[in-house]
């Protein structure tokens, strides 16, 4: 057999036997997607398998530059498939509340790669529009007693033409109508 050929059996066994990527985080994503001003603002991180976002003191870490803020996450992340049994999940985490303005939100993930260098990667860039503080809410007004003695009297009016109409003959209709004060 040739070497071309031998070479060409072997990539096709190593086609055949490859083990698919594990390994994975999603995009990171806001809470609320559009928050009012001085409202909390969480970024949440699915992530799993390979991959993991840590809950670990110091992190994450937010600083903040005008109106773009950087959030650095904690992460674990294995190359060797024998290591991937991380939890699946989505990790969430409170950065903080902001005045009303316009601001990108830089989520960036710190790990150490297999060799032990430490690695910093950028998993998203979030628009984040924070809109001014919510109005308080303002009480819709409710019936007073002088209210409702007038709705009385005039659905009490309102069965006396109905009456009136049904018996045209009758002079007079008793129709007792009692309000309280």
């Amino acid at each position: 057999m040739s070497r071309l050929r031998v070479q060409l059996v072997q990539a096709l066994l190593c086609l055949l036997f490859a083990m698919p990527a594990h390994a994975y985080i999603n995009p990171p994503f806001l809470s609320p997607t559009t928050p009012h001003a001085g409202q909390s603002v969480s970024v949440s991180v699915d992530s799993g398998v390979c991959d993991a976002i840590a809950d670990e003191p110091g992190y994450p870490q937010i600083t903040q530059n005008g109106s773009h803020i950087q959030v650095v996450l904690l992460a674990f992340r294995f190359t060797d498939i024998e290591l991937c049994n991380l939890p699946s999940g989505v990790s969430t985490f409170p950065i903080g509340a902001y005045a009303e303005g316009v601001y990108d939100v830089d989520v960036v993930v710190f790990y150490y790669d297999e060799h032990g260098n430490p690695q910093n990667e950028s998993i998203g860039v979030l628009p984040m529009r924070v809109e001014a503080a919510a109005a308080a809410p303002v009480g819709a007004p409710t019936s007073t007693p002088l209210s409702l003695i007038l709705l009385a009297a005039l659905l009490c009016v309102i069965a006396l033409r109905k009456q009136s109409r049904v018996v045209p003959s009758a002079r007079v209709c008793n129709l007792n109508c009692v309000t309280a004060p």
